[in-house]
């Protein structure tokens, strides 16, 4: 079986040392709450894909709520048992996904998934997850600076709108109907979020292909592919360029709030 990723024991060795109760950078959540997450997520897709493996027939994936309750109500100890165990299904699911060949997929939150994109999304998830945890470190800037992860999120953020912090959601929360935001680092391509009447999207650009916008942003790697999920913090520098009347409605839509 393939061994796990830098980003999943970077995370699994941060949450040997969490206390459970503690809050995370995701609204609301604990550390138990976010492990519940994680743990209910590895088993829906070692579950949906076992399913494809064994030629049963496809199923919806199940909401949040609905996969992660039975895991928030277990004793701490046990949930983290659990987070291991399917954490293993999981793996070995997409290895024995990917021995089909780069074409096969399963059907994950309304799109289809191969084995090289479910183990893309969990690199992901592991690094951004690690960082709700613990905030900025050295780890977690090797970990998140790496470019691969940010043209994950825009793949994965344009394609899973039942995600909160896909481009929709945010616009819709944030009221904003029509705006171009450039996100932008050194020596790395922009990414603009770009809002219309007709919808909201990520776009990632070719290197040397600078783009315009109603506000370009500037700040390291990290701390943009922490922008691109909705995260922040004040340990990044970020500079702005936009009409100052802009700043509140681009900091709605990129972290949730106008401060």
């Amino acid at each position: 079986m393939t061994q796990a990723p830098m980003e999943t024991l970077a995370l699994m060795e941060t949450l040997a040392g969490a206390d459970p109760a503690a809050r995370t950078a995701c609204p609301g959540w604990t550390v138990h709450e976010l492990v519940a997450h994680l743990a209910a997520g590895a088993k829906e897709n070692a579950d949906l894909i076992e399913d494809v493996l064994a030629g049963r027939p496809t199923r919806a994936t199940r909401s949040f709520d609905e996969r992660e309750a039975v895991f928030v109500a277990m004793p701490d100890e046990q949930l983290r048992d659990e987070l291991a165990r399917e954490s293993t299904r999981k793996l070995a699911a997409v290895d024995a996904l990917a021995a089909r060949g780069p074409d096969a997929t399963y059907d994950f939150t309304g799109r289809k998934f191969t084995a090289a994109i479910a183990r893309m999304h969990g690199h992901s998830e592991a690094a951004l997850h690690r960082w709700d945890i613990v905030g900025d470190d050295e780890v977690g800037e090797t970990l998140l600076v790496a470019p691969e992860l940010t043209r994950h999120a825009v793949e994965v953020l344009n394609t899973l709108p039942i995600l909160y912090e896909a481009p929709a959601p945010r616009a819709r929360a944030a009221g904003v109907s029509r705006l171009r935001v450039v996100l932008r680092s050194p020596a790395e391509p922009d990414v603009v979020l770009a809002i219309t009447p007709d919808g909201a999207r990520f776009e990632l650009r070719d290197v040397g292909d600078t783009a315009e916008g109603d506000a370009v942003l500037t700040t390291d790697t990290a701390h943009r592919l922490l922008a691109i999920w909705g995260r922040g913090t004040p340990q990044h520098p970020v500079t702005i360029a936009a009409d100052p009347r802009l700043w509140a409605t681009v900091a709605a839509v990129l972290w949730g709030s106008a401060s």
